[in-house]
């Protein structure tokens, strides 16, 4: 449980080292007398700007994680609902060829998984 619950928030753990790095950089320079960019309020505007778009790529990075996680599910229902039409379709119109439809789907299916979709 612990590890899935690292990797669900790997990402964010890495800004967090990274930016503990930097502090304890900023104040090891400090600590030597290296002032660096005086603190004015554009400083602070430029430095508050920088972390909110920072912190909006993290935010839109995890989402788009998480939405991919959702994607094999989506497409499976999708086929099914593809099939299941089109065995309605059989039942009323006598078309079309289920066992080739079948075969093209679980071919689809199959070249999906091993990374080659566009051979279907």
């Amino acid at each position: 449980m612990w590890r899935s619950s690292i990797k669900d928030y790997r990402l964010a753990l890495e800004v967090v080292i990274v930016v503990a790095l930097l502090v304890g950089l900023r104040a090891l320079l400090f600590s030597f007398g290296v002032e660096g960019i005086k603190p004015t309020a554009l400083v602070s505007s430029i430095t508050g700007g920088g972390v909110f778009v920072m912190g909006l790529v993290v935010a839109g990075t995890l989402t788009d994680y998480k939405e991919t996680e959702r994607a094999p599910a989506q497409l499976a229902s999708s086929l099914y609902a593809i099939l299941r039409e089109a065995e309605s379709m059989r039942h009323v119109w006598g078309k079309p060829d289920l066992t080739r439809l079948r075969e093209r789907i679980v071919a689809l299916r199959r070249n999906i998984s091993n990374g080659n979709a566009r051979e279907c």
